[in-house]
């Protein structure tokens, strides 16, 4: 397992204090996410993909049925669940090789944010997945 390139939000991040997404405000008290993210190498199951870190205390939630995934080329299956920096799932995996992406299931509503705010995406299992597929993220939190 690997650490596959950052996504362009997670580098900008690196260099400025962390803060919500702009992303698409559904209303004052949930934001939503977006990424899309080209492979830039053929990954290996158990790779993964920083894709953002929010602010640490904001008492932030994920809430996985409003979060989505796809996948855009021509792999076969491609399972994808969101991780927080030490590997810990947090959201159980789903297959994102459908057309017009797939939500994120779990049996909680909210799922909290780990300390440090780091979200990534795991490849836990592919079939033809290569360098410049690409990889549609929509996650949606909720702040209390």
């Amino acid at each position: 397992m690997s650490a596959l390139t950052d996504s362009l939000t997670y580098q900008a991040q690196i260099s400025v204090p962390a803060r919500l997404p702009e992303g698409f405000g559904l209303n004052r008290e949930v934001r939503r996410f977006t990424e899309t993210y080209t492979l830039a190498a053929t990954p290996a199951n158990g790779d993964t993909i920083n894709l953002v870190r929010l602010p640490a205390g904001g008492n932030l939630k994920l809430v996985p049925h409003l979060s989505r995934v796809a996948h855009f080329g021509a792999a076969s299956a491609v399972s994808i669940s969101l991780v927080d920096s030490a590997d810990v799932t947090l959201v159980g995996a789903v297959d994102a090789h459908t057309a017009n992406g797939i939500a994120f299931a779990s049996e909680d509503l909210e799922v909290a944010v780990p300390a440090d705010g780091v979200i990534r995406a795991k490849i836990t299992a592919h079939t033809g997945l290569a360098a410049g597929q690409t990889l549609r993220f929509f996650l949606a939190f909720v702040q209390e």
